[in-house]
């Protein structure tokens, strides 16, 4: 499988799935050689602001993007396998909870 197969385009954009969630799919990543794909939830709170569950790459226009719909106030990995950008993230977004 090429790289390009695991992905779900467009990549690093959100995308609506409900009132008040969305997905960003990225990546992929390679996991054993095999190229997995990685997906973050969005999720708009009751106060407006986000929640991002397992972060996927940062990119500017990304966050310009979230930005725009509300303040990016938590980010959450919910377990090992889905921290690897969260500090990319943490990074850029030092006024957000991290939950890990």
């Amino acid at each position: 499988m090429k790289p390009e197969d695991a992905t779900y385009p467009p990549l690093d954009v959100a995308k609506p799935v409900a009132p008040g969630i969305w997905i960003v799919d990225s990546g992929p990543l390679s996991v054993m050689g095999i190229p997995v794909p990685v997906r973050m939830t969005v999720i708009q709170l009751g106060n407006g602001g986000l929640l991002l569950h397992s972060p996927t790459r940062f990119a500017f226009e990304l966050r310009k993007q979230l930005e725009q719909i509300g303040p990016i106030v938590h980010l959450v990995a919910p377990n090992s396998a889905h921290w690897t950008f969260l500090k990319e993230w943490q990074n850029h977004m030092q006024g957000a909870s991290t939950w890990a």
